[in-house]
């Protein structure tokens, strides 16, 4: 089947909202400026004559959000976050979030630049600093995440016990698919120690451990938090990313991501070491990241994970900083993601200007 790719673009630009159209809107927040996309219309007509629905995996969809000016938004907070709360317009839903008082930050399109190519399946780019999706393709694609749902699974592990949890490694742990960390039966780490050797070098011994410990209340609570931020599309199966029914899309991944890096910001920090040393009761272990992004600092690399199995391809949700901008790419599916991951980067530097 031949793959069909589409372009749109749409503007954002600044309106003033006031309380009125605000009550017509069914918005509750108060008055003031909001960012809003202003050509979710021409993407309901494009659309609708073009008679495109749901995403398939044989329909690629390119969006490149061109954007006039956008201002820096209040931060979201984690409640925020977990009540899912969006606008929709057109094809992309944005936060609906009013602007800062604070000092300004500002984010204008390059129009000279064009748009870039990408094999990946799915792709989402995003000015998190600004809320505002900057490139797309695919990004409802529903798609196994593999080993990026461990993210979620440190996050779980951290909201319902102790850094200092001790754990000990069973022959259960040590057995599962993969040597990552080089665990050793018996050997007694605590839960901290075990959720850097899950990130750094993705040890599926060690999410097991972390599960044996905690017990069903792991996945329980992984499950929550993609329910409470009100995602339909994404599924945790189990906690090391093993299974392909470990499933979500770019855009779903983005609201995890904001998620994490907001309420447990450590976790992305751990992930940009580029090795680390940590000790059990008996041995010490040495991790090298195995995400090549770490060992370049001069990207401005905030932090990310990585994931594979044989269905899902290489995937990769990163974290940059840019001119006091934090810039979150999402890509599932690629065939050499540190290279797609670095050229998309490069665009977005040249496509949008950051200030």
């Amino acid at each position: 089947m031949e793959t069909e790719e589409l372009v749109q673009e749409t503007y954002v630009e600044e309106q003033i909202v006031h309380k009125g159209e605000e009550e017509d809107r069914g918005v509750t927040s108060d008055m003031g400026h909001r960012a809003y996309f202003s050509s979710w219309g021409l993407f309901a007509l494009t659309f609708g004559a073009l008679g495109i629905g749901w995403f398939s995996y044989s329909t690629m969809l390119s969006t490149r959000i061109k954007v006039v000016e956008q201002k820096s938004v209040s931060p979201v907070n984690s409640k925020d976050i977990i009540s899912g709360r969006y606008r929709t317009m057109g094809d992309l839903e944005q936060p609906h979030l009013s602007v800062s008082h604070q000092p300004l930050t500002a984010l204008i399109s390059n129009f000279d630049v064009p748009d870039i190519e990408v094999g990946a399946y799915a792709v989402l780019i995003t000015d998190l600093t600004t809320q505002v999706d900057l490139f797309a393709k695919n990004q409802d694609l529903v798609w196994p995440i593999a080993s990026v749902t461990k993210l979620l699974t440190a996050a779980a592990a951290e909201e319902i016990s102790t850094p200092k949890q001790p754990i000990i490694i069973s022959k259960e742990a040590v057995g599962i698919e993969g040597s990552s960390g080089n665990l050793v039966v018996g050997e007694k780490f605590y839960l901290d120690n075990l959720v850097q050797l899950m990130l750094l070098v993705s040890s599926n011994d060690a999410a097991k451990a972390i599960e044996e410990e905690l017990g069903s209340k792991l996945l329980v609570r992984m499950r929550s938090i993609i329910t409470g931020l009100g995602l339909s599309r994404s599924h945790i199966e189990e906690v090391t990313g093993l299974s392909p029914q470990n499933v979500s899309t770019p855009r779903e991944l983005k609201s995890i991501v904001q998620y994490i890096y907001r309420v447990h910001p450590e976790l992305f920090h751990m992930t940009k070491a580029r090795e680390v040393v940590i000790s059990s009761a008996s041995k010490k272990h040495k991790l090298v990241n195995i995400d090549y992004l770490a060992l370049h600092p001069e990207l401005g690399f905030l932090g990310g994970k990585t994931g594979t199995i044989d269905e899902s391809g290489q995937n990769i949700v990163a974290l940059f900083e840019h001119n006091n901008h934090t810039i979150s790419i999402i890509l599932l599916g690629s065939t050499d993601r540190f290279k797609d991951v670095e050229a998309l980067l490069q665009w977005t530097k040249r496509a949008y200007v950051f200030k």
